[in-house]
């Protein structure tokens, strides 16, 4: 017997699972390779008065993020 809806209809046969296994390796480079790297890029004003506001940059990135990363940026200049 499965799993059945309100009319006795069966939706999901039942597995008897007691006995399987899966085994898996996974490999991958152990140094970053192209697949890997996501290019940053920041546009916005080339030159800032010091002292003056400057209009917004923008930054993108040439990859999505994945859902749920946290993305940040520290831009400092001497």
């Amino acid at each position: 017997s499965g799993i059945v809806d309100s009319d006795s209809n069966p939706i999901f046969e039942a597995l008897n699972l007691d006995n399987a296994f899966v085994d898996t390796t996974i490999s991958d480079e152990t140094d970053p390779g192209p697949e890997d790297t996501v290019t940053v890029t920041m546009t916005g004003p080339a030159n800032v008065v010091e002292g003056d506001t400057t209009t917004d940059y923008t930054v993108t990135l040439s990859d999505p993020a994945p859902v749920g990363s946290i993305v940040t940026l520290a831009y400092s200049y001497t």
